[in-house]
Formats: structure tokens, sequence, C-alpha cells
């Protein structure tokens, strides 16, 4: 009786091996095809289109506040209670709660829907510039409101990046992944270029009246949350497609024939038995594991390789950009005396070399695909050489020559902190320390963009008080100078440990 039970379960475990095998093979070569699927593309379209364009929407806001400032400055009604580094204190409280809640929000962007954790924070960040707009109509000066109030939006932003990456590596593979990546942070530019000329406008058709920029951005980040709640799709799988990140295996070596005449029948039966009943055991050991939590908690993340140096490198080119973001148009109108439209043109550039630096350095890293770093290491290079000339020179520069000069500054430094931020953020998320925690490349994206967050917040800090302390050439410039000087330490780490594995 029992040797028949064994029989009949041995029998069971075979025609289900082969009803098993059969249907996989379906599946998979399923998922082969849908790399090519027209849906896929279709899907990507639709992802990649509306976080772009939601994500160049916070940077109205950015540009809108960067304006907003020389205005408060001028106005008798504020601009004597909010002077120039107070408003920069603002800055850092932003970007401070950005870093840190950005370290959480990559660890919850892993755990919960991230289509959700998108619309609440962009509800969240309509309400808040709502509360802007207001407090700027009753001529607020209360500096704990602002300061509560910049709080929030550097907690609503920090869900945004790394949950938007994390999805557009779920999206496309890794074979075009610095291109797409390349591209899709040209929208901090877009939304920087669009912001900026937008504020302008707007400030010019409100009479000066800068509360209606943030009425205005309020309305647009609101119907975003709206986009993204009904139409944004998270990954392949929730439609029911697939794509295969690796170049499929084929095992096509023949029989041989001897062995394969000559096979005893027995033995192949008994082949498939112990065949069929390690594929069961496989099986079950797979639904157990995918019962277990699949993720890394924050501090195993650092411990990745090159978590440290990415988010080091980051730390020193968020620092520079948004010195720019912030600073530059104070320094503009405030130390050489541009008008609101050279302002924003000489910004323009500097966003637009950002843009073209995006795209032109995510190709070239794609083609040298396992080594990132030789590109990095001659960008970075490049913006330390234009930085100091723009530090020691700026007095013997036209405005044309500045704008071209800011434009390859852009270009370089803003162009190398995109790729970093989204194509080696999202490499090191697939690399395959990972690959058996697939739910925690959020947490690492949300590591290394934290880490420029923090490095940005700092940089806020410290150039509210060198530049009151010693002007802007050596007070904003130089500190920016020195910073991408450091910045080069990790970058050429990452590069020599490169070299030493193509050895």
């Amino acid at each position: 009786m029992s040797k028949q039970l064994k029989d009949s379960q041995t029998e069971d475990l075979i025609n289900f091996n082969a009803y098993d095998t059969d249907h996989s093979t379906k599946a998979h070569n399923q998922r082969q095809n849908d790399n090519h699927n027209p849906k896929v593309f279709k899907y990507q379209i639709l992802v990649f289109c509306l976080s772009y364009f939601s994500y160049c929407s916070i940077h109205f806001h950015r540009e809108f506040w960067s304006m907003s400032k020389v205005t408060i400055q001028n106005d008798p009604n504020m601009g004597k209670d909010l002077p120039k580094d107070v408003l920069s204190k603002f800055d850092f409280a932003q970007l401070l709660s950005y870093a840190i809640c950005m370290y959480a929000s990559g660890m919850i962007g892993d755990r919960y829907n991230q289509r959700k954790l998108l619309t609440v924070a962009y509800l969240g960040l309509s309400l808040c510039f709502l509360c802007q707009a207001i407090g700027g109509f009753a001529h607020v000066t209360n500096q704990f409101f602002y300061y509560l109030l910049f709080i929030f939006i550097g907690l609503f932003n920090s869900m945004l990046f790394p949950n938007f990456i994390s999805v557009l590596g779920n999206w496309f593979t890794k074979k075009h992944r610095g291109l797409i990546v390349g591209m899709w942070t040209t929208c901090n530019n877009i939304g920087n270029i669009i912001g900026i000329q937008l504020a302008s406008i707007l400030l010019d058709a409100y009479d000066g009246q800068w509360p209606y920029l943030f009425l205005t951005i309020s309305v647009i980040v609101f119907l975003f949350a709206i986009l993204i709640y009904f139409f944004f799709v998270i990954e392949p799988q929730n439609v029911g497609l697939y794509l295969n990140d690796q170049e499929p295996e084929y095992n096509n070596q023949p029989l041989d024939d001897n062995q394969s005449n000559n096979q005893p029948l027995l033995a192949n039966n008994q082949n498939q038995e112990y065949k069929a009943i390690n594929d069961v055991n496989s099986i079950l050991e797979e639904a157990e594991a995918e019962k277990s939590e699949n993720q890394i908690n924050f501090f195993q993340a650092w411990k990745v390789p090159r978590v440290f140096l990415y988010a080091s490198t980051f730390f020193g080119l968020k620092f520079a950009v948004y010195s720019m973001l912030l600073w530059l148009h104070l320094y503009l109108q405030g130390e050489l005396m541009y008008t609101k439209q050279q302002s924003a043109n000489v910004s323009t550039f500097f966003d637009l070399g950002a843009m073209i630096g995006s795209i032109v350095l995510g190709y070239i890293s794609d083609k040298a695909y396992k080594t990132r770093s030789p590109v990095a290491f001659i960008a970075i290079l490049f913006a330390t050489g234009i930085s100091y000339v723009i530090s020691f020179k700026n007095s013997d520069m036209n405005i044309q020559v500045f704008t071209f000069s800011m434009f390859f500054f852009g270009f370089f430094v803003s162009g190398l902190n995109n790729i970093v931020s989204g194509s080696c953020a999202a490499d090191i998320g697939k690399q395959s320390q990972l690959q058996t925690h697939a739910k925690s490349k959020t947490t690492v994206i949300g590591i290394i963009d934290g880490s420029g967050a923090l490095g940005s917040a700092i940089g806020q800090l410290i150039i509210g008080e060198t530049q009151k302390a010693f002007g802007y050439l050596l007070g904003m410039w130089l500190v920016v100078s020195v910073d991408i000087s450091i910045t080069i330490i990790p970058v050429l780490i990452i590069l020599l440990k490169d070299l030493n594995l193509m050895r």
C-alpha cells in the first residue's frame, strides 16, 4: 500500500513538472515578447510624460520663489522683517526637511503603493503653495509661519524623486537607462526654464504681486495630483505586462547521440522523478521566500557597494546646483544690476546647458555602461575649471560672455548632477547585491538623493553667512568652486575602483 502511494505521488510530481515546465516556457516567451510589445511602448510614454511634466511643475515653484525673493526685498511691508539671510534660512529649513525625510521616503516607497504616495504628496504641496500665496496677500511676516510651511514643502517634496526614479526603473531596462533617465532628469531644467520665464511674465502681468505666482502653481500641482491618481501605472505587472532586464540565456547544446540512444528508460524515468521533486521543492522555497520581507533596512543599504561614494558625490553636486538656483537671481539683480528679464535669460541658459548635458552625458555613459565613472570624472574636472574662471574673472566678463560661461557650467555640473541622481542611482538599485531584495531600490535611491538634499541644505546655510561676510564673489562663487573641487575625491575613487575591475 505504501509503495503504491509513493508511486502515485511520484507520477503526480512528474506530471506536475511537465505541466509546470510547459507553462513556464510559455510565460518566459511572453515575458520576452513583452519587451517589444507596442502596448509596453504606449505605457512607457504615458509613465515617462506624466512623471516628467509632474516633476517639472515642482521646479516652477522653486523658480517662482527665487524670483519672489527679489520682490520681497523691495517690498516695504515685508522686506524689513524678511531680509536675505532670513529667506536663505527658510530655504535651509525646506532642504533640511527634504534631506531628512528623503531617507525615510525611500523606505516608505518600497513598502506602500507609490501611486497613492505621489498623489498625497502633490495634494500636500498644492495646499502648502496655497498657504504661501495667502501669506503673501496678507503680508504675513511671522517667521515661524514660513519655517513651518517650508518644512512641510520639504517633506512632501521628498516623496517625489525616489518614487519616480523607481517607477522608471520598472519600465525601462538597463540597456537604455542612462539615456532615458538622463532625458527624464531634464525635467528639472525644463521646469526651471519655463518657471523663470513664466515668473517674469506673471510678475509683470500682476504688477509685481508675487503671491499670484504661488496661487498659480497651487492649481497646477493640484491638477497633476488628479492625473497621477487616475493614470499613473507603477509597474508593468499592474497591466499584465512583463519586461526582462537581463539578456535571455539559452542552452542549445545538442545531446550526444550515443548517450541519447543508449540511455536506459529506467534511468530516464528516475532522472525525471528526481528533477520533478527538485523542481517542486524549488517552487515551494520560492513561494516561502515571497512571503518574507524582501527589503533591506536603512543602515544595510549604506553598505551596498558605491552607495556612500555616489551619495558623497551627489552631496557636493547638489550643493553647487542649488546655490545657482537660489542665489543666482539675487546676485544678478542685486550685484550686477541685471533686469528681471536679463536675469531670467541667464538662468535659462544655465538650465539649457544642464538639459543638453544630461542627454549627452547620459548617452555617452550608456556606451560605457559598466564604467560611467570616466564620464563623471571628466565632467567634474570641466565644471571645476569653469567655476574658478567665473570666480576670479567675473568682473572682466560682459553679459554675453557670462551667459556663455553659465551655459557650459550648467552643461557639466548640473548635467552630471542629473546623471548621478538618476542613472547611477537606478543602476545601484538594480545591481546584483539587491536582486534578492527587489523591493529595496527606492531605499537606495532615497539615500543618494537625500544626501544631495542635505548638501543643498548645508550649502544654503553656509552661503547665507559667507555672502553676508565676504560678498558674492568670495562668499558665493568661491565657496561653490571649493565645493566642486572636494567632490572630485569620491568621483576619483569610483573611477579607480572601475579601472581596477577592468584589469
